[in-house]
């Protein structure tokens, strides 16, 4: 699969899963928690995917290096981090809404 065709698959899941979050921190805590742990859990299975790949593209055995399987490789190393990102961002989210949460309560610090 091409770094493209990746990077896309992962925006196109992340972005609603973003949005679903998001709707649920309004609504339930409990929802948006469960929504956002199976939305991270995806998400780094898609960068498992991508480290695999990432792995094959540097371990292959060429001298000098293929200057082509490093230019691919990086793209893959700009997608892992998208994913990454994604997923921080998503947890992120979450620890605020959770915070806000609790400064509405008495006490809480």
């Amino acid at each position: 699969m091409e770094p493209a065709a990746l990077a896309w698959i992962t925006a196109g899941f992340a972005v609603p899963a973003i949005l679903v979050v998001y709707a649920f921190l309004g609504v339930d805590r409990r929802w948006a928690v469960a929504a956002g742990l199976v939305s991270v859990l995806i998400l780094l299975i898609l960068f498992a995917y991508t480290s695999s790949i990432i792995m094959a593209l540097y371990s292959a055995v060429s001298w000098p290096p293929d200057p082509a399987l490093v230019e691919k490789g990086v793209a893959y190393q700009r997608v892992a981090a998208g994913q990454l990102a994604a997923a921080s961002f998503i947890i992120g989210m979450l620890a605020v809404g959770y915070y806000m949460e609790i400064s509405k309560r008495e006490g809480h610090e």
